[in-house]
């Protein structure tokens, strides 16, 4: 029996060579033993002591291979098979050959050691691709060693392509057209007119690879979840750390060498941490309290300048102006803290801790909601912005009445009642990792009780245009009655009547038939007339515009009392001003009660507004 293990399909994991046992070797053996020897070597041998280590950028090479190799030693023995490994014992190896030709060539050419223009040559452009694969290669292979789908290989393909021209046009650049010169006195042995547009060529190439790259880095974040989103936050944090140290070295100039140099080790350490031991810290705390303390100082530093260049200005440059301003930074630090600490609770977490802003905010959505549409999405939207959450949803019945954000995450429902009546409820999903402690979760049950006024408003909405569409209908099928009341009742009563006056007139020679013909005449129109106050009184009864509702109902209590029955209407109140439907409704109440027959019938009328 053959057994074929499944291919990974469309060849997005990377190929297994070398192979897992050798991989950890490969990536750290060559590269710590020789950095470490190449450092001896060069703070012994005529190196300007360890400022000149610092000043030429060599530590910063040393620092990104050794760091860039036990990450390579790391994942290599925690999962052979990422490709993440082999990128990074790549971009290790790039640098060691860089720093450890340049060291050869300058000890080498004192002292008359083979080919030391050749290895200046090669370490002034080996280092080129293995800086660029940092946001490239690295990036698209972050952090499982796959591409996040087929599409992203020909990125990759074309950062390979732009790679090799970059290299090719740096390599046949004079020196002094580049920015990196060699230290020693030397001249690109293969300098050629034509090398500077095809470094042009090849750095242009170069950045729409970054830009692609980067954007993969993006679309991976935003469809991540879970364990990779918690490994892209991590080397998200570390980017941003080393930019940060790295910008701000750069800024203060050549003396500030050694920040820079140092911090070229924080995105290789947060790469080391994403993959094998994410879950050793809470990132999101991490990159809390990274935040509060980078504000802070940023604060502080801005504080403190602000300061020494005001009373600089005042004293005149006397030396007091830095003390006074270390002293006014010290009363200001924890201030400072506490304003940073709101600034990154607020965007990492919303307005969870400030209640009252929360809460009036809502109500803004609720006063402002000029659609009826918009009312319940701006509530929900206005509960996911305050405590940051994934998502939220109103449900009524079973079903999803409005939703905002991503309701895929952990959650749960939340009763939502109106002066003790259900209405509903609100569904909450909580940011991956995410949870809600005591204090918050009081803020959305306070919430969700402004939640459920929402809906009970929109309830009402409903059966006043369920109400008004009633009503509608009732006056429609009224009018639709009438007409057939007419139309078969007096129309055809009508027709007849005028059909036997043709026939009397026509006959008026004889008086007995005359009289008899007009008697017809007379008792056709009384039906009529009985006919049209039937009809008249299906719309208003006439007693109540000729009596008022009071002596409207004693006149039907009147026509109902017999000896055996007495019907007595005891009146409390004054029922005149009453609006034209209520007196009809209540006339033809009390009409229904006395016809069931005998019973005692208590009528309530609502006093109307302005009344006595």
């Amino acid at each position: 029996m053959n057994l074929t293990a499944p291919a990974p399909p469309d060849g997005l994991s990377a190929p297994a060579w070398p192979p897992g046992r050798l991989l950890p070797a490969f990536a750290a053996a060559p590269v710590l033993l020789l950095t470490a020897a190449l450092i001896v070597v060069a703070l012994l041998e005529g190196r300007a002591g360890f400022q000149g280590f610092v000043a030429q950028f060599d530590l910063f090479a040393v620092i990104a291979a050794v760091s860039f190799s036990a990450v390579a030693v790391v994942v290599a023995r925690h999962q052979p098979g990422n490709a993440v490994a082999r990128v990074a014992a790549g971009i290790a190896w790039g640098f060691t050959l860089s720093y450890a030709l340049e060291a050869y060539g300058n000890l080498g050419l004192p002292r008359g050691w083979p080919l030391p223009e050749w290895a200046i040559w090669i370490s002034t452009w080996v280092w080129v691709p293995a800086l660029w694969a940092i946001p490239t290669w690295l990036v698209l292979r972050f952090p499982n060693g796959r591409l996040h789908g087929p599409r992203w290989r020909i990125v990759e393909l074309w950062t390979g392509l732009a790679l090799v021209v970059l290299v090719v046009g740096w390599a046949l650049t004079p020196y002094g057209q580049i920015n990196v010169e060699p230290s020693a006195d030397v001249t690109n042995p293969l300098a050629v007119v034509g090398g500077r547009r095809v470094y042009d060529v090849g750095f242009a190439l170069a950045l729409a690879a970054l830009v692609a790259s980067l954007s993969s880095f993006a679309w991976r974040f935003a469809r991540s979840n879970g364990v990779e989103r918690a490994q892209l936050k991590w080397a998200l944090l570390g980017t941003c750390a080393m930019v940060l140290v790295i910008g701000s070295s750069v800024a203060l100039g050549p003396e500030s060498a050694l920040p820079a140099s140092l911090g070229v080790g924080l995105l290789p350490a947060s790469v080391g941490v994403a993959i094998v031991r994410h879950r050793l810290w809470d990132v999101d705390l991490v990159i809390r309290r990274s935040l509060v303390y980078s504000l802070t100082t940023v604060m502080i530093l801005v504080v403190y300048v602000g300061t020494v260049a005001a009373l600089g200005g005042v004293l005149g440059g006397t030396a007091g102006a830095p003390l006074i301003a270390a002293g006014l930074v010290a009363l200001a630090v924890q201030p400072l803290r506490e304003r940073a600490q709101r600034l990154t609770n607020r965007l990492l977490y919303g307005e969870r801790e400030d209640p009252y802003t929360t809460l009036s905010r809502l109500g803004e959505h609720l006063a402002a909601a000029g659609e009826r549409d918009r009312l319940l999405e701006g509530v929900t939207e206005a509960v996911v912005q305050a405590l940051r959450l994934a998502g939220a949803s109103i449900r009524v019945d079973g079903r999803d009445l409005v939703g905002v954000g991503e309701l895929t995450g952990p959650g749960r429902d939340i009763p939502l009642a109106f002066r003790g009546e259900p209405v509903g409820s609100l569904r909450v999903a909580l940011r991956e990792g995410d949870h809600l402690h005591p204090s918050e979760e009081r803020l959305l049950e306070d919430l969700a009780r402004h939640v459920a006024v929402a809906l009970h408003a929109d309830r009402l909405h409903d059966e006043l245009l369920a109400s008004r569409a009633r009503l509608l209908t009732a006056r429609e099928e009224e009018r639709r009655r009438i007409r057939r009341d007419l139309h078969d009742e007096l129309g055809p009563t009508l027709a007849a009547i005028a059909l036997r006056v043709e026939q009397a007139s026509l006959e008026a020679d004889d008086a007995e038939v005359l009289r008899a013909r007009l008697d017809e005449v007379t008792r056709r129109v009384r039906d009529t007339v009985r006919v049209i106050r039937t009809l008249v009184e299906g719309l208003r009864p006439a007693a109540l515009d000729e009596l008022g509702l009071l002596r409207a109902v004693e006149e039907l209590a009147r026509q109902l009392t017999t000896p055996e029955l007495r019907v007595r209407v005891e009146p409390e109140g004054n029922l005149d001003h009453l609006p034209a439907a209520v007196e009809v409704a209540a006339y033809r109440i009390v009409a229904e009660a006395l016809t069931k027959g005998p019973s005692r019938t208590r009528l309530l009328l609502p006093r109307p507004a302005g009344g006595p």
